[in-house]
């Protein structure tokens, strides 16, 4: 930007050179050679230049001005102006007078200087407006353009939170469709084994049915026939009925005393299993089969009870898959299992109502205390008893099939079924319908108590509890692999239900702690070379979650237990195989997982 004109000099300030004149002092062409010295300085000089005797030249004018001017002063003089003097104040008044236009031609140059300087001023101030409108205009400009820029990266930020956004959404609905396609199999699984489940008993019933009604068929012609043979008979045997009486009598006798002596002779039920038990050990173990088969017998007879009770059958039906459908509802959340366990209790509370139809509690009971032989009635509640055996039955189907894959399981069917069968209402004068669940054992894990066999033979697959595909017809035997499984589970499930603590619960412990170690006991005191598969795999499983609660319950006794276990007898059994090295893996899991060290 040029810088402002520098403003005219005032009167105060020193004199400047005389600026050239303008248009409007064109009037005097050739200026006076004298015209800026003093007019009284000229005129004395002019006066005292010439001398008295020296003849005077007339001055010649220089400009049509000055010489208007001479004539106008000859005009107004009366005569001629000869002297030297009067020549001199002609000249002094026409030089005033050229001061006075030349003052009058400078005010107006000055004017014109001075409105020339504020058009310039103007026309500057005018350029700078310009330039200040042009620089806001570009700055303006700029801040649209950061402004569109800003408003851009934000609608590109925006679609991009939008479509992380709705990727999220897939992801979240996707999971929860995976979810409830997983919930989905799993209760079409749960309804095909129950329909299965339900279409197995009612092929058992309708057999168990077929059965009785050929039995009855058989038995009321031979009745029949007995009948007309002993119509036939009468008369010709009158005569012979005393004698042949007596030699009945005396058949009869001998009969007798030839069955008794087969019986004596021929080995208990369980001798193939009993391996080093006792006499006690075995008919207690006798006796947990004999409340298995009296739990079968009681669901036959109790379904032909209501079976012609079209209400009562389909209450019980409800009430028995209410309680499977808990017992597979469980998780490792233990609030979330506060509800089907309390539902479970409720169902069987309200079957212990069911007066009708009854069972005697005896035949179900393996060792009745004395508190329980000095009640006054042994009826119980039929519907109770079986919901019970549902109950067990329905824990130890979860316990194979979750816990066989996966032992960690087992603790949550464990306190599930330690916190229902402890609840006094449940129990009969004090003792809790535990041995329900213990005849179950007996039957399918008898390796926990003691009985075995070998797993080369039929009957040591038998004795060990190897199940078979299909039991009443005598069937091939499940796989190996299904077996280890199930022997896992069941293992689990048992150190699980035997190892709560109930030192602070004013409950009563269903199943104490010494069955625990009594298991332990029975599989270390097999013979090394007698040990099989079986025994390792229930080993392994009942001590693989169980190291911290033994040293808490027996302490360094327990410490003891596992070192024994796992080291002094562990090596006296020969060979190498899966199950053996699943033992050999327990201490290595309780450094890692627990901090115990077993040396």
């Amino acid at each position: 930007m040029p810088p402002p004109p520098t403003p005219p000099p005032s009167s105060s300030q020193q004199p400047q050179p005389q600026p050239p004149r303008t248009p409007l002092s064109s009037s005097r062409s050739h200026p006076h050679p004298h015209s800026h010295a003093h007019p009284l300085s000229q005129s004395q000089t002019s006066a005292s230049a010439p001398s008295p005797h020296t003849p005077r030249t007339p001055r010649t004018p220089h400009t049509p001005q000055s010489a208007s001017t001479t004539t106008a002063t000859r005009t107004l003089t009366p005569r001629s102006l000869d002297s030297p003097s009067r020549q001199l104040v002609l000249e002094l008044t026409s030089e005033v007078k050229q001061l006075r236009i030349q003052s009058v031609e400078l005010k107006t140059l000055k004017a014109h200087e001075r409105r020339t300087y504020y058009d310039t001023l103007d026309k500057l101030e005018s350029e700078r407006e310009k330039i200040y409108a042009a620089a806001l205009d570009e700055v303006v400009e700029r801040q649209c353009e950061i402004r569109r820029n800003a408003e851009e990266f934000l609608e590109k930020h925006c679609q991009k939170q939008e479509a992380r956004r709705a990727l999220k959404e897939k992801g979240e609905r996707e999971r929860l469709e995976r979810v409830v396609r997983r919930e989905a199999e799993r209760e079409r699984k749960r309804r095909e084994k129950a329909e299965k489940a339900e279409r197995a008993a009612r092929e058992e019933k309708e057999r168990i049915e077929a059965e009785e009604r050929e039995k009855k068929k058989q038995l009321e012609l031979r009745e029949a026939a007995q009948r007309s043979v002993a119509e036939a008979k009468k008369k010709k045997e009158e005569e012979e009925a005393a004698a042949a009486k007596e030699a009945e009598r005396i058949e009869q006798e001998k009969l007798a005393q030839q069955q008794k002596e087969s019986e004596k002779k021929k080995p208990p039920v369980t001798a193939v299993k009993a391996g080093r038990r006792t006499e006690e050990e075995i008919r207690l173990h006798e006796r947990y089969l004999e409340i298995h088969a009296n739990l079968k017998k009681l669901r036959s007879w109790l379904e032909k009870e209501v079976a012609s009770d079209r209400d009562k059958k389909r209450e019980f039906g409800d009430l028995r898959r209410a309680i499977k459908k808990c017992a597979g509802q469980l998780t490792d959340d233990k609030k979330a299992n506060r509800k089907p366990t309390k539902e479970v209790m409720d169902i069987l509370k309200k079957s212990t109502t069911y007066i009708q139809p009854s069972v005697d509690i005896r035949d179900f009971i393996a060792t009745p205390t004395q508190e329980l032989l000095n009640a006054p009635n042994f009826q119980v509640s039929a519907i109770f008893i079986y919901l019970v055996n549902v109950l067990s039955k329905s824990v130890i189907n979860q316990l194979i099939s979750e816990a066989g894959v996966k032992p960690a399981t087992a603790e949550r069917l464990g306190v599930f079924v330690a916190s229902i069968i402890s609840t006094p209402d449940l129990a009969f004068h004090g003792h809790s319908m535990i041995d329900i669940v213990l005849a179950k054992y007996h039957l399918i894990c008898p390796v926990l108590f003691g009985f075995y066999g070998r797993e080369d033979t039929e009957e040591g697959k038998d004795a060990l509890g190897w199940w078979r595909e299909d039991r009443r017809q005598k069937g091939p035997f499940v796989h190996p692999s299904t077996h280890e499984e199930r022997m896992i589970g069941l293992a689990s499930g048992f150190a699980a239900m035997s190892l709560r603590n109930f030192s602070k619960a004013q409950r009563k412990n269903p199943l104490p702690n010494r069955y625990f170690w009594a298991a332990v006991a029975y599989i270390v005191e097999v013979p090394p070379e007698e040990v099989q598969s079986t025994h390792l795999y229930v080993l392994a499983s009942l001590l693989r979650y169980s190291a911290t609660r033994v040293v808490q319950f027996w302490g360094d006794f327990g410490l003891q237990m596992l070192r024994y276990v796992t080291v002094d007898w562990l090596e006296k059994v020969p060979g190498k195989s899966a199950a053996k090295s699943r033992c050999e893996l327990l201490r290595i899991n309780w450094v890692n997982e627990k901090g115990i060290l077993i040396a």
